[in-house]
């Protein structure tokens, strides 16, 4: 089982929208509202894949309920901490016509004290039944980033659990001294974290290779369109997709994660679960809705993905 870790959770709402300009009035063609966050997100692509999966963290009020009725919907696994606040709403707006995307993300209600021990209490109780667990976005009003992230990885790691972290900025800074051991950044991520933009291949890959010499025994770091560069215990390759037309952006990092988590799981071949990772990706670009794939499009993308060894 699979354990996925939102902290900060959210009720993602997609507007498909003609082309629109800042100031405009524009009227709506569709909406569609789903269950969001990173690791819920990773937890919705995984039970796409046949994963079995569980998902956590902390939601509250009318929208923590939606979320966690759209879950049961979906046949996965919900136990999270309830809280006083309400769980927080995104909005992506979708300009179909040029393929662009503005995301408005809303920080996330405050959290206090006795809900983030009775989170860790439930966490604990969880990591029982995992084969591996992911730690994913970021972290509401109240919890301690540079705290919280750390705490888990060790807990995760005491249980002889593999976890893989995917945050950002200082969360990210702060969690890697606890050494999980999977992480999954950005390539702007990792450029936030060096100071220095990495826009290269060959920069990604000293960046990473200098990663697995201190600790970290796997890097997966993600570029969109241009693929992923993968640095693990078994090996340095590069992977994509050719190009295709996007439709909505949002989640595909996370899809990356659970395709390729879901095949670490079952011990799949190291170059296999690479491509798994790569195709879930992309054919979730290719879903209007945040965290969905059809699988057509994967069955197609994942013949082509092209595999590179470093």
């Amino acid at each position: 089982m699979l354990l996925t870790v939102t902290l900060n959770p959210t009720l993602d709402k997609s507007y498909e929208l003609p082309s629109f300009g800042l100031g405009d009035v524009v009227r709506v063609r569709k909406i569609t509202l789903s269950a969001g966050g990173k690791g819920i997100n990773v937890a919705k692509v995984a039970k796409l894949l046949g994963h079995e999966v569980m998902a956590t963290g902390f939601l509250g009020g009318e929208v923590g309920k939606y979320i966690e009725s759209d879950l049961d919907k979906k046949g996965i696994g919900a136990r999270f901490v309830e809280t006083k606040n309400p769980t927080r709403t995104c909005i992506n707006l979708n300009d179909i016509e040029n393929f662009r995307q503005t995301v408005v993300l809303e920080p996330g209600s405050f959290v206090d004290t006795f809900e983030e021990e009775s989170f860790i209490k439930e966490y604990e109780s969880l990591l029982k039944l995992a084969d591996a667990v992911v730690l994913a976005g970021t972290t509401p009003q109240g919890i301690d980033a540079s705290l919280i992230y750390p705490l888990l990885i060790n807990l995760a790691k005491e249980s002889g659990k593999s976890v893989l972290l995917d945050t950002s900025g200082d969360a990210l800074r702060s969690a890697i001294s606890a050494k999980p051991d999977f992480i999954k950044p950005n390539r702007h991520e990792l450029s936030y974290i060096y100071k220095r933009e990495l826009t290269s291949r060959e920069e990604i890959l000293e960046v990473a290779l200098s990663l697995q010499k201190n600790g970290i025994k796997n890097i997966i770091v993600s570029m969109g369109e241009d693929g992923a560069v993968f640095v693990l215990e078994s090996g340095s390759f590069y992977a994509h997709v050719p190009p295709i037309k996007s439709i909505n952006t949002v989640g595909c990092g996370d899809a990356l994660v659970a395709g390729f988590m879901c095949a670490y799981c079952k011990d799949i071949e190291i170059e296999e679960a690479i491509r798994q990772s790569i195709a879930v990706s992309a054919a979730a670009a290719l879903s209007g809705e945040i965290g969905v794939f059809e699988k057509e499009d994967f069955d197609r993308l994942i013949t082509q993905v092209k595999l590179i060894s470093l």
